[in-house]
C-alpha cells in the first residue's frame, strides 16, 4: 500500500488462538523495494502453535518457549552473594511453573551481573564455587566449557525426609551470568522433568541490541529502531 509519495507499506492482519495479530512494515519506496523479500520471508516464518507461548527479554538476551497451561513471573532481585572470594548480585529471577500448582517454581532462571568492578568470568566461577559449598553431592560436568557448565546436585529435604536431585545450567553470555535451574521442592515434581528438559532445550541467548525511539513526522507515528 501506497501511504504517501515515497512512502509503502506491508501489512498482515491475522486471526489466531482467539487473538488478533498485525503485522506492519513501512519503509522508504527504494528501502520497501529492497527488503520487502527478507521481511515476507520472516513473516513465512512465523510459527502459530495453539499449546506454546513464547517468553523473550530483550534487555537480557534469551528467549525460551513454554507451554501455555505453565505461567510466570519476573522478581527484581538485589541478592548479593558475599562469599570467601567476591560478591556477585543477583540482578532478575524469571520463575516458570504449571498453572496448576503454586510457587515454588519448576523452573528458576537467575540473571546475575558483577559489583565492585569484577569481569563477568569472576562471577561465573563464584557462583559455580557457590554449588561446591552449598551442596554435598556436586557433580561437574567435565565435558563443560569455559562459558557453560552443567552441575548436577542433591540435597536432603528434612521436612519429608527425603533426598532430592537437581540440576542447574550455569551460562555464560552478554558479559551476564544465567543460572537455569531445576530444584524439586517434591518428589512429585519429577513428574514435570520432561517438561523442564523441554524448556531447557528451547532457550536460545541472543545478542543484546539497543533500541531507540524514533518519531516519523509525515507519518504520526512512534517506533522503535534496532541501533547496532
Amino acid at each position: 500500500v501506497e501511504l504517501r509519495q515515497n512512502m509503502f507499506a506491508y501489512l498482515v492482519v491475522l486471526s489466531k488462538n482467539d487473538k488478533i495479530y498485525e503485522i506492519i512494515y513501512i519503509d522508504e519506496k527504494e528501502l520497501f523495494e529492497k527488503n520487502f523479500e527478507r521481511i515476507t520471508k520472516i513473516i513465512n516464518s512465523i510459527k502459530w502453535d495453539e499449546d506454546t507461548l513464547f517468553f523473550i527479554d530483550y534487555k537480557n538476551g534469551i528467549k525460551l518457549n513454554y507451554p501455555n497451561n505453565w505461567e510466570y513471573k519476573i522478581e527484581n532481585w538485589n541478592l548479593v552473594y558475599d562469599n570467601d572470594v567476591s560478591n556477585t548480585l543477583v540482578e532478575k529471577k524469571i520463575l516458570f511453573y504449571p498453572i496448576s500448582i503454586s510457587p515454588p517454581p519448576l523452573l528458576n532462571i537467575s540473571i546475575s551481573n558483577n559489583i565492585d568492578d569484577r569481569s563477568s568470568e569472576d562471577i561465573y566461577n563464584d557462583v559455580i564455587n557457590i554449588y561446591n559449598r552449598t551442596y554435598n553431592n556436586f557433580f561437574l560436568d567435565p565435558n563443560s566449557s569455559k562459558s557453560e557448565n552443567l552441575i548436577l546436585f542433591s540435597y536432603y529435604n528434612i521436612p519429608f525426609n527425603k533426598t532430592l536431585s537437581g540440576i542447574t545450567i550455569i551460562k555464560l553470555h552478554n558479559d551476564k551470568v544465567y543460572e537455569i535451574k531445576f530444584s524439586p521442592s517434591f518428589e512429585s515434581d519429577y513428574y514435570y522433568l520432561p517438561k523442564i528438559s523441554e524448556l531447557i532445550n528451547s532457550i536460545e541467548f541472543f545478542n543484546i541490541t539497543r533500541y531507540e525511539k524514533m518519531f516519523n513526522e509525515n507519518l504520526g507515528v512512534i517506533f522503535d529502531i534496532p541501533q547496532t
